[in-house]
């Protein structure tokens, strides 16, 4: 298999493991989860509100969506001071402040969203709402050049109320709130680029805290797993498999089934495959994984995460045996 020489940016791009004793925060990343619940004034969920937290230090930023039963939940998060904004379509937006903890269970934030008209009213849960006045909403039509408008619709959902194009058209007619223009049109601007090739590869590790590792015979996997012992607590690793998929940028979905003998039937979803930049200013792959085992533990790691190019991203699952063991994944990224 080719090797990546360390010197061309052998790179810990962000370090998910979920040791369930030790976490890693590192620009509001981490192994935390904060939720909530999203309700109208009569206690019905608000189902498509959009949620988005944004860390005062680190930069960090991501929206999600309230589900039919108006929930909400981030993972992966770190340790410090967030930004929470609340919106949805015909409703008052809300903003909290809240402090995050990654090795604390965080307090459930729950969220009334008020019609238009209703006067503001203070809310007696903490944390205390900043409310703003009425969400000014815009429509705008952007012509897109290479990238799928299904595509855009999934990507860049948080940033707006509904989106809508024709079969086959590149025109996407776009309703969202004026304060989120300037944020839509820079993301979309990354997004809509000729499309690239994306050559993943998938190493299968088993970490343990006892034991000699193996000769691993890929320097540059050798070099990863060197920096993550200097980080966590693991002795010895033995590589199990090794995949290798190759995509194109704006992949809706793939699936790999990876090789190990530890764990049987492993199933390695990727979606929502795009080039974007990444936190050092480098072009880099977003994705969102989803790793399952099928008949067995059921689902084991989903997030959404980025390997910067030619990168690495160290993402494991704790405790899948005796002895302290956790399955790692290795991904390499090169876009061609």
């Amino acid at each position: 298999m080719k090797t990546r020489s360390t010197r061309r940016a052998l790179a810990l791009v962000c370090v998910l493991l979920i040791t369930g004793a030790l976490g890693l925060a590192q620009a509001g990343r981490g192994v935390g989860r904060l939720a909530g619940t999203v309700k109208d004034e009569a206690g019905n969920p608000v189902a498509g509100a959009m949620v988005v937290m944004e860390y005062e230090k680190g930069g960090r930023r991501e929206g999600t969506t309230t589900d039919g039963k108006g929930e909400w939940a981030f993972l992966g998060t770190g340790t410090g001071r967030a930004k929470l904004t609340f919106g949805a379509e015909g409703r008052q937006s809300v903003i909290l402040f809240v402090m995050v903890r990654q090795l604390q269970a965080n307090k459930p934030v729950h969220v009334v969203l008020r019609p238009m008209e209703a006067p503001p009213q203070a809310d007696d849960p903490a944390p205390k709402a900043e409310r703003s006045g009425p969400v000014e909403v815009v429509t705008r039509t952007y012509a897109l050049r290479h990238v799928d408008p299904q595509l855009v619709k999934e990507s860049l959902h948080v940033y707006f109320y509904n989106i809508s194009f024709g079969e086959g058209s590149g025109l996407i007619s776009v309703r969202l709130p004026k304060a989120n223009v300037a944020a839509f049109e820079a993301e979309l601007s990354k997004l809509d680029v000729p499309k690239r090739n994306i050559l993943l590869r998938v190493f299968t590790v088993i970490a343990s805290r006892e034991g000699q590792s193996e000769a691993i015979a890929n320097r540059d996997l050798k070099k990863v797993l060197a920096e993550v012992s200097n980080l966590l607590n693991f002795s010895s690793y033995a590589v199990d498999g090794a995949s290798v998929i190759t995509l194109k940028d704006g992949t809706r979905y793939a699936e790999l089934l990876l090789s190990s003998e530890t764990l049987e039937n492993l199933r390695l979803e990727l979606s929502r495959v795009t080039l974007g930049v990444g936190a050092d200013n480098k072009r880099a792959v977003r994705l969102r994984l989803h790793l399952e085992q099928k008949g067995g533990l059921g689902s084991l790691l989903r997030t959404d995460t980025e390997v910067a190019q030619n990168g690495y991203l160290v993402a494991g699952v704790s405790r899948i045996g005796g002895g302290g063991r956790s399955l790692v994944l290795v991904i390499n990224a090169e876009i061609e």
